[in-house]
């Protein structure tokens, strides 16, 4: 394999996986349903902040055990005020595990 002339460039992101708290349940009751409204409020509301930014800095993907964010912001305390903004985290029914990822650059939208 040839070596490339110049090094390949990193940029981070931030990974943020919401997964059950403690204070999750099955059961669907009022209060649960308006905090999934809210959720899901706070999540489109993420989503005109990116495109505020004028660049793609926040995507969100379902999976089995329950969603991933993935945030292109300045500072992993920036990625955890974006999220900790949640009002299913704030409630106790997610629970945040947030990690920075190396990406080379160009990879992401």
């Amino acid at each position: 394999m040839k070596k490339t002339e110049t090094p390949t460039q990193f940029m981070t992101a931030y990974l943020a996986f919401l997964v059950r708290g403690e204070k999750w349940t099955p059961e669907k009751t009022p209060q649960t349903e308006e905090i999934q409204k809210g959720h899901m409020a706070n999540i489109h509301r993420l989503c005109r902040y990116e495109e505020a930014c004028g660049r793609r800095t926040f995507w969100r993907r379902r999976y089995a055990f329950g969603e991933s964010l993935f945030f292109r912001v300045a500072s992993l305390e920036e990625a955890r005020t974006l999220t900790m903004t949640d009002p299913a985290i704030q409630a106790g029914r997610l629970a945040l595990d947030l990690h920075p990822w190396l990406v080379p650059e160009g990879v992401l939208p």
